[in-house]
């Protein structure tokens, strides 16, 4: 008998929920179009699985790919894709790539009767991949498949602009008419994203938004953005890149004219323009449980004074009745002491701290006002002290404003080329002098990290079984790091829990750490960790993980001039 294809055989056969199962034991996406790619019956089992990881396309000739996959059984697979991510860049389009025509912004939009033939179901016919799409047909051919993604859930589009938008409304109409659409990013600000943000009519629930582009003198105004949109009842997280929060010119009796999103939960605003409106806010966000702000940019080179006239504004607005949802404070120095909020919360963290003078003075008008029990402080590279700011280092934490504190953790950068043995030392001899007389009877745990410092001091060994990097000190290096963080244990005898934490980059994976424990030090640990950077809503544990499910985390994130995931491509 001679041999048969697998899938062509009679007799004996696999039943189809078998073939449909392998499908699931491949955990990529190439996997799974190679496992289609065998014959006919399993490419007809493959649309599925291949469209669960989602798609990306990086070029035009990936989309004119896509195309062609989603064309050859259009009614079906529309519906199975759930994740977008169109990250072409304006240098990898050629102007008329998808057959976009200028059109005068004033004239209405007819709908045109080519699109109308095609929703009877009349696809276009097939072409070859690599052929320019600057015909009428390609055009009709992209707005079909973005019209058939009925159950599309998340959308991120890079580049907006020089892509999709300009001069052409059919494809703004198809995204903005995407039914299931719930959490949208884009980048590259222009006329183009402001008609699409304000005219989608799906319920998003997240929205991602970088409001930035290369010719504005100034950043756009995220309430401006937001004007009346459709989903204003549904949305529950909103992230914006280099954007205006009202600022000095922020007319306050104008906020009944704005709308009001009352589900948002958690805002994240990164690099801000010209100050921020604690008012406008209070009005836009009424139900806030995450407040992230970092970056603002200062419009005069007097920044404190900027940072201070700010801070006077917004204590103006009295907070009483509001914002009683709000928990985690989370930002760096110059923004929360503008932010002027004077609402208690759980928790506070601070980026970009350090020990001049100023900040000291605006550190304890924050501390003051939030009070948080729970305080994670990144300080910046710059490890020496302002001659300055020795008399105010010992009221670092003033009594009445940390009484209630029970978790701190304190995160320090080496500076590039500091040696992690100088960086030590001084800590040891200044930093930590701050720290001596915490007067605090509440503190349950410190944790203290020293991040990227062991780069250059360890040897990389192999791979173990585990597939985590072996780490190797020879003894002086360990005696050496035991010693220092044995001499911070005894710095606070009385606290349950302290932790050194030794970051170094590639480590391992998440989570990879290297303990060592002092058996008359029962409560204390100094670990060798992972330290990289996280994204929002990521983060390590501090100190223990019965510490980060009490809600301790650290947040270290990317500095705000790097753009969004879709942005990036």
């Amino acid at each position: 008998m001679p041999p048969h294809n697998l899938c062509s055989m009679q007799e004996p056969s696999l039943c189809f929920d078998v073939l449909f199962e392998l499908f699931y034991h491949v955990h990529e996406q190439w996997d799974a179009v190679a496992l289609a790619s065998t014959c006919k019956i399993m490419n007809s089992f493959g649309a599925k699985r291949i469209l669960s990881f989602g798609v990306e396309i990086k070029d035009f000739f990936t989309f004119t790919s896509f195309c062609l996959f989603m064309l050859a059984d259009l009614d079906r697979r529309g519906p199975l894709l759930r994740k977008l991510i169109i990250s072409i860049g304006p240098e990898v389009v050629p102007r008329d790539a998808w057959g976009l025509h200028d059109i005068d912004s004033d004239d209405e939009e007819p709908e045109m009767e080519s699109d109308k033939d095609q929703d009877k179901g009349q696809h276009p016919g097939k072409h070859d991949v690599g052929v320019q799409a600057d015909s009428e047909e390609d055009r009709v051919e992209s707005l079909i498949v973005l019209r058939a993604l009925t159950r599309l859930e998340d959308l991120d589009i890079g580049c907006v602009e020089d892509l999709l938008l300009r001069d052409n409304r059919d494809i703004r109409r198809a995204l903005r008419n995407l039914p299931a659409l719930r959490r949208l990013r884009t980048a590259a600000f222009g006329s183009g994203m402001l008609s699409l943000v304000r005219g989608v009519m799906a319920p998003l629930v997240e929205i991602d938004l970088d409001l930035r582009y290369h010719n504005m003198d100034r950043y756009i105004d995220l309430f401006d953005v937001l004007e009346s949109p459709a989903f204003a009842a549904t949305l529950e997280k909103v992230t914006v890149w280099h954007v205006a929060l009202g600022g000095p010119d922020f007319v306050w009796h104008t906020l009944k004219d704005k709308p009001c999103f009352p589900r948002v939960h958690t805002l994240s605003a990164r690099g801000i323009d010209g100050g921020i409106c604690l008012p406008a806010l209070v009005h836009a966000f009424p139900n806030l449980h995450t407040l992230d702000l970092t970056d603002v940019v200062h419009e005069n080179e007097n920044g404190a004074m900027n940072l201070r006239a700010e801070r006077s504004r917004n204590k103006a607005f009295r907070l009483e009745g509001v914002w009683q949802s709000l928990k985690h404070l989370c930002g760096d120095l110059d923004a929360l002491y503008a932010l002027g909020s004077t609402r208690v919360v759980s928790r506070v963290d601070v980026d970009k701290m350090s020990l001049t003078a100023a900040a000291l003075r605006r550190w304890r008008s924050v501390v003051d006002q939030t009070r948080p029990s729970r305080l994670l402080m990144h300080f910046v590279e710059e490890t020496d002290i302002d001659v300055y700011a020795t008399p105010y280092l010992g009221e670092f934490f003033p009594s009445q404003a940390v009484g209630g504190m029970t978790h701190l953790a304190l995160d320090f950068k080496a500076a590039p080329g500091n040696e992690v043995w100088l960086l030590m030392r001084r800590l040891e001899v200044s930093k930590f002098c701050f720290l001596r007389n915490l007067p605090v009877t509440s503190l349950k745990s410190l944790t203290v990290r020293i991040g990227d410092s062991l780069s250059d001091l360890v040897e990389w060994g192999p791979l173990d079984p585990s597939g985590q990097r072996l780490v190797w000190f020879d003894e002086m290096q360990l005696r050496t790091l035991s010693g220092w963080a044995t001499a911070l244990f005894q710095w606070f005898p009385r606290l349950p829990s302290v932790t050194v934490d030794l970051a170094c980059q590639g480590l391992g994976p998440f989570g990879t750490s290297i303990t060592y424990k002092k058996k008359q030090y029962p409560n204390r640990v100094w670990r060798i960790v992972s330290d990289t950077w996280w994204g929002p809503g990521q983060g390590q544990g501090v100190a223990n993980p019965s510490n980060a499910a009490k809600g301790m985390q650290w947040h270290r994130r990317p500095a705000y001039s790097q753009p969004p995931v879709g942005y990036m491509g």
